[in-house]
C-alpha cells in the first residue's frame, strides 16, 4: 500500500509537470525531503528517484517554461561560486574516495538552488514550493511530537518514519531544528495562504503542525531545540506589530512548559551549562580545535570527509588514559565546512546567507505599504527569521549540504525577483499609458 502511494504520488508530478512545468521543481524538492526511495518497502527502494526528479524539472524549464528568468543576482553568484570551489577542493582531498562520494549529493543540492528561482517565479509558485516542503517535512516531523505526546520523548530514539541518525529527519538535534525553522513559515503562510483559502483548515493545519511540532522539538531532548527557540522567538518578538501582547503570551507559555518538562529533559539540557561535563559536548570542542589546526596547516581545507583523518584524544572522567577517538564528525555546519574547503570556501558559505537576508530586508522595504504585496513583506521577514534560526542551530550540527538550509536562500532570491519584477511591471504600464497619449493627441487635434 505505501509502495502504491508513493507510485501515484510520482506519477502525478511527473504527469502535471507535463502541463506545468514547475511542478516538476516541487516534485524534486518533495523527493529531497520526503526521500520515496528510504520509506519505500520493495518497487523504490534504493532507486535513484532524486535524480529523475532533478533532470526532468531542468529540461522541463528549458524545453517548455523559459519565461522571465530571474537576474545574477549576488546570492545566486555566491552559490555557483561555492558548488564550483566545493568541486575544486576535491581535487585535492585527503579522502578522495569518499570525498567524492560526498561531493554527489552535496553539490547536487548546492547547485539545484541556484536554480529553483528560474523554474518558480509567481505567488502561487513560491507558496506551492512552500507548501510542499512543509507537508513533506511534516511526514516526518510531526511523528516526533505524536510520540513525545504518548510516552515523553526521548535523546536518541526512533521516533519519526525513519531509524536513528538516517538522514536529515533521523537525527534529534537536526529535526528539533527543522521544526523551529519552520514555525515563522507556517505562521506567514497561516495568513496569507491563498492555496489553503479557507480560514478554519488553515488554522487547523498550521497551528497544528506549531502545537504538535513543538512538543516534537521538546521530545528530541536536544539541546539545539533550546538555541533554536530563543533565537526563533526573539526573531518574532523583533518583527512583531503587537511586543507587548507576544510577550504576554510568550512567558506565561515557557513558565508552563519550565513546570511539565520532565527531570530527564532538564538533566539532559542542563549540560549547556558546562559543555566540559558533557562527554559528547567536550569532544566536540576537541575536534573543533583539531580543524583549527588543520586549516592552519592547510589553509584551502582537505575536501570533503577530512575529518575521517583526524585523531583526537578526549578525557573520561575518571581515568588517567584519554580515550582515542578516529574520524569524529565536527558537528557544526562552520567547522565542517572550513576543514572540507578552507577559509575560502566557509568565506563563500558564510556570503550566502548574509547575501539572501540583505535581498530579503529589501524586499521587505519595496513591500512596505502596498497592501498587494503584504504577503511578500510578511514572508520575506519570516524568511529571515528561519535563516538566522537554521543558522544558529547548525553551530551544533553538521547540516552545511542539506536542502533545509539551501532552500531558504533558493527562496530569498525568489521573493526578491517576484518583488523586483511586479513592481517594474507596475512603473513600466504607469508610464507607457501617458507615453500613448502624447502620441495621440497630435492626430485626435
Amino acid at each position: 500500500m505505501r509502495d502504491l502511494g508513493l507510485a501515484a504520488t510520482i506519477m502525478a508530478f511527473l504527469g502535471l509537470g507535463l502541463v506545468s512545468p514547475f511542478i516538476l521543481t516541487l516534485g524534486y524538492v518533495w523527493t529531497d525531503t520526503f526521500y520515496p526511495q528510504w520509506l519505500s518497502f520493495s518497487v523504490f527502494q534504493g532507486a535513484p528517484i532524486s535524480a529523475v526528479m532533478g533532470v526532468a524539472a531542468i529540461g522541463g524549464y528549458l524545453l517548455l517554461d523559459r519565461r522571465a528568468p530571474p537576474r545574477p543576482t549576488l546570492t545566486f553568484i555566491l552559490i555557483v561560486a561555492f558548488a564550483g570551489w566545493i568541486t575544486a577542493t576535491c581535487s585535492w582531498a585527503a579522502a578522495p574516495d569518499q570525498a567524492w562520494i560526498k561531493w554527489n549529493w552535496a553539490f547536487k543540492t548546492v547547485l539545484f538552488s541556484a536554480f529553483v528561482p528560474f523554474a518558480i517565479r509567481s505567488r502561487v509558485q513560491i507558496e506551492a514550493l512552500l507548501q510542499v516542503y512543509l507537508f513533506s517535512a511534516a511526514g516526518h516531523l510531526l511523528p516526533w511530537g505524536v510520540k513525545t505526546l504518548v510516552d515523553g520523548g526521548g535523546y536518541n530514539r526512533p521516533l519519526g518514519l525513519l531509524g536513528v541518525n538516517a538522514g536529515a529527519f533521523g537525527e534529534s538535534s537536526m529535526v528539533a531544528a527543522t521544526i523551529i525553522m519552520l514555525i515563522p513559515l507556517v505562521l506567514a503562510l497561516r495568513r496569507h495562504s491563498i492555496l489553503i483559502p479557507s480560514a478554519q483548515a488553515r488554522n487547523a493545519a498550521y497551528i497544528g503542525f506549531v502545537v504538535i511540532g513543538a512538543f516534537g522539538a521538546i521530545g528530541t531532548y536536544a539541546r539545539t531545540a533550546i538555541i533554536g527557540a530563543g533565537v526563533m522567538v526573539a526573531g518574532l518578538l523583533l518583527h512583531s506589530r503587537r511586543k507587548m501582547l507576544f510577550l504576554l503570551i510568550a512567558i506565561p507559555i515557557a513558565f508552563g512548559l519550565s513546570v511539565v518538562l520532565t527531570t530527564r529533559w532538564m538533566a539532559r539540557i542542563s549540560t549547556i551549562e558546562n559543555p566540559v561535563a558533557d562527554t559528547s559536548a567536550d569532544t566536540r570542542l576537541i575536534i573543533w580545535q583539531w580543524t583549527l589546526n588543520y586549516v592552519d596547516k592547510h589553509p584551502l581545507g582537505g575536501g570533503f570527509y577530512v575529518h575521517s583523518t583526524s585523531q583526537i584524544a578526549v578525557p573520561i572522567p575518571g581515568q588517567e588514559q584519554p580515550m582515542i577517538e578516529h574520524g569524529r564528525a565536527p558537528h557544526s555546519i562552520y567547522f565542517e565546512v572550513l576543514g572540507e574547503h578552507g577559509w575560502v570556501g566557509l568565506g563563500l558559505f558564510l556570503a550566502v546567507p548574509l547575501s539572501s537576508l540583505l535581498a530579503l530586508m529589501r524586499t521587505s522595504r519595496r513591500c512596505r505599504g502596498r497592501e498587494e504585496l503584504a504577503w511578500c513583506r510578511d514572508l520575506a521577514k519570516a524568511t529571515q527569521i528561519s535563516i538566522v534560526t537554521i543558522m544558529a542551530c547548525g553551530a551544533f550540527i553538521g547540516i552545511s549540504y542539506q536542502p533545509t538550509l539551501w532552500d531558504l536562500f533558493a527562496l530569498s532570491i525568489c521573493l526578491s525577483e517576484y518583488s523586483r519584477r511586479y513592481l517594474a511591471e507596475e512603473a513600466r504600464q504607469r508610464t507607457a499609458v501617458p507615453r500613448r497619449r502624447t502620441a495621440l493627441r497630435p492626430a485626435v487635434a
